[in-house]
């Protein structure tokens, strides 16, 4: 699992607004932490392409709403399910009480 990188794709998985592909030229996962009232959280940082020194950050959260992969050549190289615990059958449920306009392809993971 890669926690740091240069030109990736950071695929955001959100059960109620799909699947959104994010490109970028520079990725950092920090370490696991608590945030707020969970236990477990991670922060993505990352630049964005032909952008200035401007970081922005996703985070990860056990909330089962959405969860994060990052691509390099096609290739999964990190999955935010691994450090942070996401219930893909509640994720599923949402995802399909928002059908069409939501939701997109839902990925199984191990």
């Amino acid at each position: 699992m890669m926690r740091e990188g240069g030109k990736a794709t950071i695929i955001s998985h959100s059960a109620v607004f799909g699947r959104k592909e994010n490109p970028v030229r520079w990725f950092r996962v920090g370490p696991i932490k608590p945030y707020a009232q969970f236990d477990a959280s991670v922060d993505i940082d990352h630049l964005e392409p032909r952008k200035r020194k401007q970081r922005y950050t996703l985070r990860a959260k056990p909330d089962n709403m959405t969860f994060y992969t990052i691509e390099v050549n096609g290739e999964t190289v990190y999955d935010s399910r691994d450090d942070v615990p996401v219930d893909m059958a509640e994720w599923e449920a949402t995802a399909q009480r928002f059908g069409k306009q939501g939701a997109g392809g839902i990925i199984h993971h191990g």
